[in-house]
């Protein structure tokens, strides 16, 4: 859902409860080495939905956060 406030949300949210926020896109753009719309071109929507999946599974093994 791009554009619906899930960033700022969360931010928001992390900052109220004095914890760290973390963007399951950016820990995707970072592990791929490119942006979400090159992602979306050269591999499909299908790898970029695993790859999503991937980083909130690593993320939520991790505790104090909000993903």
């Amino acid at each position: 859902m791009p554009g619906s406030g899930k960033t700022s949300l969360g931010k928001a949210l992390a900052q109220k409860l004095d914890r760290r926020f973390e963007d399951t896109d950016l820990l995707v753009e970072k592990k791929a080495g490119r942006g979400i719309p090159e992602i979306f071109e050269l591999d499909g929507e299908q790898a970029f939905r695993d790859m999503e999946s991937s980083a909130a599974l690593e993320l939520s093994a991790q505790t104090a956060l909000v993903i």
